[in-house]
């Protein structure tokens, strides 16, 4: 399964950092939570936007995504910014390294936290609670000793739209079709004419049904952090 093809992989850079993220204020965030700890593995690297900013602050750095297409812009920028950061294309529930890491990121990749208004969920792209379990499973198995497992939190909510520098109009909703089941498209728009609209499937779980299973499996759950930009689980 792969999520982000190659007309995604092409505008997605244009496009998330013109309004969708703040990769800078992102990593100075988690920069402020890991503290002293310095391996890194982000889950959904994608173009590297927020793994390029944390390896120019001297983190090491690795990364997983399924999409060939981002990890190819990936190889690109690497070569540019002359980084060592090591990626794997490889999906989420397969998730096997031959090391162990200070940090498991999650910064908007095949799961988010959703608040809505008081609420706060859990959205994945998988639809079983055990391809959940068996992700958070791997997750713990490659962590060292004090590790943290990082989820980004998302405050868009259901609709959420802003202009591109290039005069499109971007929008995305995020319907129910079922509590547990949502589409999440997104809209490009310019001169009128949609250019380009992609549909995702999004599972839906509680906050207090993955603490539960986190806590199963052995994480501690810190919960927030103080800029309650992401929720935060401990090994």
């Amino acid at each position: 399964m792969v999520l982000f093809d190659k007309e995604i992989a092409q505008i997605y850079d244009f496009w998330t950092t013109h309004g969708y993220y703040d990769y800078k204020k992102e990593a100075e965030i988690i920069a402020r939570i890991i503290g002293n700890r310095k391996s890194i593995i982000e889950l959904g690297i994608g173009t590297g936007n927020t793994a390029i900013l944390l390896a120019k602050r001297e983190y090491q750095v690795s990364g997983i995504d399924d999409s060939p297409y981002m990890l190819s812009i990936l190889a690109d920028k690497l070569k540019k910014e002359k980084l060592d950061i090591s990626f794997k294309q490889q999906d989420l529930r397969e998730l096997e390294t031959d090391k162990k890491y200070d940090v498991a990121l999650s910064a908007g990749g095949a799961f988010v936290y959703i608040q809505i208004d008081d609420n706060l969920f859990f959205d994945a792209y998988f639809s079983k609670q055990s391809e959940i379990e068996t992700i958070f499973k791997r997750v713990f198995n490659l962590l060292n000793p004090n590790g943290l497992f990082l989820g980004n939190i998302q405050y868009h909510g259901k609709h959420f739209e802003f202009s591109l520098p290039d005069g499109t109009k971007y929008w995305f909703d995020l319907k129910e079709k079922s509590p547990k089941h949502l589409i999440k498209t997104h809209n490009f728009e310019k001169n009128g004419k949609i250019y380009l609209q992609k549909s995702y499937n999004f599972y839906r779980w509680t906050k207090n049904e993955i603490d539960d299973l986190a806590k199963k499996i052995g994480f501690q759950v810190k919960e927030f952090d103080k800029s309650k930009s992401f929720y935060i689980f401990e090994k």
